[in-house]
Formats: C-alpha cells, sequence, structure tokens
C-alpha cells in the first residue's frame, strides 16, 4: 500500500497566554456578553473590512453547508499562510484572545487542534463552555483555486450586511479528508476524527441521513440501502480528482460502499 509522510506546518511566532488580558475587565465582559455567533460574524467582518483577509470555511460550518445537522461548537477556518499572523492579530485587538487548546482537545483531535490558532469567543476558558475560532494555514488545509466556491455570508441574520467567504467544493471536501487520514498513523487521533466526520460527512450528503437506520418491512428497507449506495457510489465515480490522485475516488468508493472507513489508507500501510 502506499506510504505518506504528516505534514508539519509551522506556525508563525506568536507569544501565547492560556489567559491574555484584554483591554480592560469592563471591555472584556461587554465583549462577551454577544452570542459566540454573533462575535464570529464581527470578526468575520473585522477581518474583511479592516484587514482585507478572505476565510475559508471548514469542518463544521462546511458540513452543515453540506447537509449535515450539525450546530457548531466551535468555528473553524483556512487562512493564507502569509495572512495567518495578521488575522491572528486582528482577532486578539479585537479583544478575541489567542488560547493554547486544551490537552484534552490535543489528545483526541491531535493536530486538528494543535496545528490551528484558537481564539476565544466566550467569557469561561473552562473546557466545557469555552468556544473559539479556530485559524488553520492554507499550507495544512491547501485547496487550489479551482477546488474553492466565493460565497456572500450573511452577517449578523441581515441579508444587508454580508462579507465573500470561500467555500471548497463537495468533491476537494471529500479528497481533503481521505488524502489527509491517509498521512496519518492509524491510530493517530487526527485520523480518527477525520474518518469519523467523513462517515458523519457521507451519511448526510450522500445517504440522505437514512442509510441503515431500518423499517417495519426489512425486505424493503434492504433494497432502499441497496440503491442508497449504488447511487452514492454512483456520484463519487462521476466526480473529477486532481492528477495522481485517482486513489481517493478508488478508496472513496469503496468505503461508501461498504462503510469500512478505517480501512482508507494509512501512513506505513
Amino acid at each position: 500500500m502506499m506510504s505518506l509522510q504528516p505534514s508539519h506546518t509551522p506556525l508563525p511566532n506568536t507569544t501565547i497566554s492560556p489567559n491574555p488580558i484584554v483591554k480592560s475587565q469592563k471591555e472584556d465582559i461587554s465583549l462577551f456578553s454577544l452570542p459566540p455567533e454573533t462575535l464570529v460574524d464581527l470578526a468575520l467582518l473585522v477581518l474583511h473590512e479592516n484587514a482585507g483577509i478572505i476565510l475559508t470555511e471548514w469542518r463544521t460550518l462546511l458540513y452543515r453547508r453540506m447537509n449535515v445537522p450539525l450546530v457548531p461548537c466551535h468555528f473553524s477556518y483556512i487562512v493564507p499562510d502569509d495572512r495567518l499572523q495578521q488575522a491572528s492579530e486582528t482577532l486578539t485587538s479585537l479583544g478575541l484572545p489567542l488560547s493554547l487548546p486544551d490537552p484534552l482537545y490535543v489528545s483526541t483531535g491531535g493536530d486538528l487542534y494543535s496545528k490551528a490558532l484558537l481564539h476565544r469567543i466566550t467569557q469561561s476558558a473552562s473546557l466545557g463552555p469555552a468556544r473559539f475560532i479556530l485559524l488553520y494555514p492554507s499550507s495544512f488545509c491547501p485547496f487550489h483555486p479551482s477546488e474553492l466556491e466565493t460565497v456572500n455570508h450573511p452577517l449578523f441574520g441581515l441579508d444587508k450586511f454580508s462579507v465573500p467567504l470561500n467555500v471548497p467544493t463537495v468533491s476537494a471536501t471529500y479528497a481533503f479528508l481521505v488524502r489527509t487520514a491517509a498521512m496519518y498513523k492509524r491510530s493517530d487521533p487526527a485520523r480518527k476524527t477525520l474518518l469519523s466526520e467523513l462517515a458523519q460527512l457521507s451519511l448526510y450528503n450522500l445517504y440522505d441521513g437514512d442509510y441503515g437506520k431500518g423499517s417495519e418491512v426489512e425486505d424493503d428497507d434492504e433494497e432502499d440501502d441497496e440503491r442508497e449506495i449504488q447511487q452514492a457510489v454512483t456520484i463519487v465515480r462521476g466526480w473529477t480528482w486532481n492528477a495522481g490522485e485517482e486513489w481517493i475516488g478508488d478508496a472513496l468508493a469503496e468505503v461508501v460502499a461498504t462503510s469500512a472507513y478505517g480501512n482508507l489508507p494509512w501512513m506505513g500501510c
């Protein structure tokens, strides 16, 4: 089988404090009295208007756009490598402190937390209630320009306020998940998380969310499941892959047909 090496992306030379001091306690409390979703929209507005940075939507936000019924706990975005430092400094100056990822996040998500810059959007920094904007360097989450679509993202629930966001295409999203999972050892927490996200995405994006739920008529249910599987495989087979990455289509079609996501290639297999 194939052997790939993981990508190790150096983060900018930024000093991180677990509990950084913002401008004043009064301003801190006032800012964090806003809902996290409002703070995210404010951050997107400031990044675009003040810094001219267009982010790429990623992970939960992107999966939700692809019909996965998720309520985001954290808000993930990809930033060009040469703008990552500026984006982080902009959020810090806004009053959203740069924070170290909790060890539990790293132990369960690996590089998906250790490679990101986390900016807190809640008053509490405790593990349970704390929520973050995660900024990923584009070298860790690479997409070709042809794999991105630009959309206008409404802000504050108002159509008259919006910012442009880049959104990976459906096939590019699947390709990233398969490609990146293959870069890690089989037991790596980042790989396990990526495969879990891939399985969930496939369920709602390719199977309409009802594959394998069962029904009172077992024979009819089995026929419906088989029909959905074949439709999903046909969709995957119809996608175009980057040169040299045709193996991604073959591997994805296999796991879509069998649900054996753990059998996708891994480093050293």
